[in-house]
């Protein structure tokens, strides 16, 4: 029996202790704890657990890890005054009256569990889940307890045994690749273990073997690294009736140390992953293409799994040429011996210090560098990738370019979201723009050009070059013969509309208060309902990606609503626009008159305008509005309760806040009218299907 609402974890850094903290706070248990081992930034990241080394009198349940020795200081003075549970144990009874889907098996069980939690949430289905991992850009968090969910998610633990207290109403066995050789002596006891657990499970077991159950069996065909999708799309069909679109899982947003992308360019991917049993090693190295170049950093996690599995371990490893071996990560075990060196059985290997930084980023053949283990590894693919930025750093000042890595973007969008660009620079001349041009293409790195801001999203990491053209040669606007301007790219609109004024050409107005640049507002044909800027353009003169420049005439620009295909692929250098004869006063009145009536019914604050396009229907606002959306909030991000189609940030929006509240308005447009909103706003780096 569990007594009372206060509890107290020893262990409560970990993963899987995180995890339930989390998930006891949201179900309204106040939640002590304590690690010897947790920084005091992973403290802080754990902000809900009031960290104390000392259990306080009140708290009569304490949950500790199998990692905890038994002669733990904490863990004798617990036994004396407290309840005390290993986490299995806990969980078993805390869980008893839920409908639970236990997802278990060697390797692949967060991923799996990650998987479903996601198909759940974008479908927009309550769920209550205990995840053993973190979600990328804490995109969701690694547990929740919702008080409609029909069901819980639970990553089940087999390492210490206590899998055989639960008896969930659904079983996910992935695999039953033999682990764990300290609690299970040989690879029948390990698949035995799970055969029990078949037999109590209630209604259905999915697994790719023929188990016996009291239920049904529900068999899924996959192997690898697809095993985890194909297995959590054939769980979430039965346990919802609803069949996943491949749109489902390719927003999957990945959760970390699992092929976690650090970094990846047009020819360099670097991968943190946290395979470790040799099963998980043999299909994360299959994934990769035969004819990429291959740099693989292996930790081997524990000695007892490496004594078991050695010749395993050689079989795998044997033919990765570029191989790199780090320190064994012995995690809790102790009096351990190694009887054989991987160092001996592996001669082609080298130390961490060996793998090279330089020149991997002008290789012409895909090049992966692969960071895997369960330990330590992880924080050291990360060091190693601010060597790899340094590099990046002294090789532009060597050509004499001036650029910064890790350039953080929220203040260059006005929701003031948004993560770091790999490169950043500002070029000064369209000379400079071309040199920045050609440095990409030797290094192989995307570019995106921003200018002021005003409708672009920008996520949590752009692993390419950001170029602004924010230099006083690009912010110019000049008047020509006969009520023509020549406006460059980073110039702001209100500048552009200030000079028409003062010499009285109008045909303009309809622009005013628009808050970006020149370029930005071409490349999305910005205005009114049936007027855009191109309508006003004589030529455009743009630069391809290699530095060639060319003019497009208007007659040679293909446009539409908030889009223009002909500049997609281009960067917007100047434009030559054509307005029409009037007076200083009257363009000002129609300026003043439109203003005024923006500033009565849009919002202010940190916000890009209207985020949706306009429909058959009408104005998407409108819509939003007569569906109840105002006000609706995710995170720090939220529909504005005057304009419907505005979303905005409270200060500390983020990235995935947005995300899961476009995603959230699309469903429900969906939902009642059948029309899938499509973004005005732009997204730096992808394409917005790629996301939502």
């Amino acid at each position: 029996m569990i007594l009372g609402k206060t509890i107290f974890l020893l262990g409560a850094g970990g993963m899987g202790m995180a995890a339930l903290a989390r998930y006891l706070s949201h179900r309204g248990y106040v939640i002590f704890g304590w690690d010897d081992f947790a920084t005091e930034e992973r403290k802080q990241q754990l902000s809900y657990i009031d960290w104390t080394p000392k259990i306080p009198e009140s708290c009569k349940t304490v949950i500790y890890t199998s990692a905890i020795d038994a002669d733990h200081p904490l863990l004798l003075s617990a036994q004396k005054q407290c309840k005390c549970y290993l986490r299995g144990q806990f969980l078993a009874q805390l869980l008893a009256n839920k409908k639970v889907c236990a997802i278990c098996g060697s390797h692949g069980k967060s991923t799996t569990t990650a998987y479903l939690v996601h198909f759940f949430k974008y479908h927009n289905i309550p769920i209550s889940y205990i995840l053993g991992a973190e979600f990328q850009n804490d995109f969701y968090t690694n547990a929740s307890f919702d008080v409609g969910a029909q069901w819980t998610l639970l990553e089940l633990d087999e390492s210490d045994g206590t899998m055989e207290l639960f008896s969930p109403e659904a079983t996910v066995i992935l695999n039953t690749d033999w682990d764990h050789p300290t609690h299970y002596p040989n690879a029948e006891a390990y698949q035995a273990a799970f055969e029990r657990l078949c037999t109590r499970t209630r209604r259905w077991v999915f697994s790719e073997q023929p188990f016996k159950t009291q239920g049904q069996l529900q068999t899924f065909d996959a192997r690898g690294l697809a095993q985890d999708k194909i297995a959590a799309e054939c769980v979430f069909k039965t346990l919802t009736g609803i069949e996943t679109e491949t749109k489902d899982a390719s927003t999957f947003p990945g959760i970390k140390r699992r092929h976690e992308i650090l970094l990846q360019t047009q020819r360099l991917t670097v991968i943190s992953d946290y395979a470790h049993h040799p099963e998980e090693l043999r299909a994360l190295l299959n994934s990769f293409p035969q004819n990429a170049t291959l740099h693989v950093v292996f930790e081997p996690h524990r000695i007892s799994r490496l004594n078991q599995f050695f010749p395993t371990f050689v079989s795998i490893l044997k033919d990765v040429k570029n191989l790199y071996l780090c320190p064994i990560y012995q995690a809790f075990e102790k009096d351990q011996t190694l009887t054989r060196s991987l160092e001996t059985a592996l001669p082609q290997a080298k130390t961490l210090s060996d793998l090279p930084c330089d020149g991997l980023l002008t290789q012409n053949t895909p090049t992966y560098v692969v960071f895997v283990g369960a330990g330590n590894v992880d924080k050291q693919a990360r060091q190693w990738l601010q060597n790899l930025k340094q590099q990046i750093q002294q090789y532009a000042q060597e050509n004499f370019i001036s650029l910064t890595v890790d350039q953080p973007l929220k203040q260059h969008s006005l929701l003031g979201i948004g993560g770091t660009a790999l490169a950043y620079a500002q070029p000064n001349t369209p000379e400079s723009l071309q040199k920045l041009l050609k440095f990409c293409e030797t290094l192989h790195l995307e570019s995106y050009i921003i200018g002021g801001g005003s409708n672009i999203v920008i996520p949590e990491r752009y692993d390419g070059l950001v170029l602004q053209l924010n230099a006083p040669y690009w912010e110019t606007c000049n008047k020509l013969a006969k009520g023509t301007f020549e406006v460059r790219a980073g110039c702001f609109l209100k500048n552009f509309l200030d000079l028409a004024e003062k010499e009285g050409i109008g045909g303009f107005e309809f622009l005013d208060g628009i808050p970006g640049t020149l370029g930005g507002a071409l490349a999305m044909n910005a205005g009114i309902h049936n007027l855009g800027i191109l309508d006003k353009v004589q030529y455009v003169t743009i630069m391809d990606r290699c530095g060639n420049k060319r003019e497009l005439q208007q007659n040679e620009i293909q446009y539409g609503y908030r889009t223009c295909e002909s500049l997609k692929d281009y960067i917007v250098l100047s434009a030559v626009l054509k307005g029409e004869p009037s007076t200083p006063e009257l363009v000002q009145n129609k300026r003043k008159a439109l203003h005024n009536r923006r500033l009565n019914t849009q919002p202010q604050g940190k916000s890009l305008g209207c985020f949706f396009k306009n429909t058959d229907l009408g104005s998407t606002g409108k819509l939003l509005d007569q569906l109840g959306l105002k006000g609706t909030s995710f995170g720090n991000v939220f529909i504005s309760p005057i304009h419907a189609n505005f979303i905005l940030n409270k200060g500390h929006g983020t990235f995935p806040d947005v995300l899961k509240l476009m995603r959230y308005i699309r469903h429900k447009v969906n939902e009642e009218v059948n029309i899938l909103l499509e973004p005005e706003v732009r997204l730096l780096g992808k394409k917005w299907e790629e996301v939502l």
